[in-house]
């Protein structure tokens, strides 16, 4: 495996990923020089009959070549959030030629359609249940293929970073490279992110049906951002939507001696053999410190995860410093385009350069 880059700065107050945030973009925006680039408005495309809220970054999103020609960067964010709370990951993109950014909104986030489609209709666990971050990974590919783009290079955060490596996992061909950032893992997160996403709704369900649902804040936000979420809820079967949400939430319950939330350490082992998947990349950055705030966003989790993908294939940075991994992924985009030499090297000059 690449080697490993830790960078020492003071511990922020709180391990949760948004408040861990804060000391970071303050000390990006005063160290790093303004970037802006052209975006198109947020719009729609609807695949897997469910309407896609997302946004194209950088100059070939105004003005597209061929789809073909283009390297989309697609950034996820961390949580339940929508394309919104992508700035951060955003900062990553640079405008390469070639290359086209991507925020979007998956679904059950942001301003994107509500659906358990296609939840009840495949092999995804145990019982049946196919889980929300695979559903949310095909309806990328999907929206990939309506776009017209090729393979992708994935940032994802969090749950994002999960998403993207259930995306790796099935659509191997599609991807270029993965940048998979502050991943979860152990039986605290386990436990907490089942209650979180899933638990509490099923308990609600059960207790005072869709009514009872829709007067929760995550949901009144999932109808604000776009009103025709309510009347599609509003028309869903509660024993259906309860029985998803108990799959979704056994799915990630029942991992928690897996590498990371979801993922078993035989998936992603596979990724060293896959067909089609040769040639992606791996970059694994952990800058949440050591996640002894949460207990869920652990540097032991990335160094597992980096260690079990393949070695020659995948770096790991492991740094608080923004200065450091944000360079660093940036060098490793810019590699993984071809606007640089030797990928390795690149990324160790990009570490060692951001320590001074």
């Amino acid at each position: 495996m690449g080697n490993s880059s830790t960078g020492s700065a003071t511990p922020s107050s709180s391990g949760w990923l948004i408040a861990g945030l804060v000391d970071y973009v303050a000390h990006f925006r005063a160290r790093f020089h303004s970037m802006t680039f052209p975006s198109t408005p947020p719009q729609y495309r609807t695949v897997n009959g469910v309407a896609i809220r997302y946004q194209l970054l950088g100059k070939a999103a105004l003005h597209p070549p061929s789809p073909s020609k283009l390297t989309p960067i697609v950034f996820t964010p961390g949580g339940q959030g929508g394309l919104d709370a992508c700035e951060l990951q955003s900062w990553l993109f640079e405008d390469l030629p070639d290359t086209v950014g991507m925020v979007w909104d998956r679904r059950n986030t942001g301003a994107s359609d509500f659906s358990i489609d296609g939840a009840l209709e495949g092999e995804g666990s145990d019982d049946g249940v196919v889980p929300e971050p695979q559903l949310q990974a095909d309806d990328l590919c999907g929206l990939l293929d309506a776009l017209g783009y090729g393979k992708v290079i994935l940032v994802g955060n969090s749950s994002g970073a999960r998403m993207s490596l259930l995306f790796a996992l099935k659509y191997p061909s599609r991807v270029k490279a993965c940048i998979l950032m502050n991943m979860t893992g152990g039986h605290l997160a386990a436990d907490v992110l089942s209650n979180e996403y899933y638990i509490q709704y099923a308990t609600r369900l059960r207790r005072g049906g869709i009514p009872a649902l829709l007067n929760t804040p995550f949901f009144r936000a999932l109808c604000s951002a776009r009103p025709e979420n309510r009347a599609r809820i509003e028309q869903m079967d509660a024993a259906e939507l309860t029985r998803v949400f108990d799959g979704w939430a056994g799915w990630i319950s029942g991992s928690g001696d897996c590498p990371v939330i979801g993922v078993g350490k035989e998936q992603i082992a596979s990724l060293s053999g896959v067909a089609g998947g040769e040639g992606i990349s791996y970059m694994v950055v952990h800058f949440m410190g050591h996640g002894d705030s949460d207990g869920m966003h652990k540097t032991s989790v990335s160094e597992a995860l980096a260690g079990l993908l393949p070695e020659e294939r995948t770096q790991l940075v492991v740094s608080e410093m923004p200065t450091v991994w944000i360079r660093a992924v940036r060098a490793f985009i810019q590699t993984t385009v071809g606007t640089a030499g030797d990928t390795h090297a690149a990324h160790q000059a990009a570490i060692q350069e951001a320590k001074y």
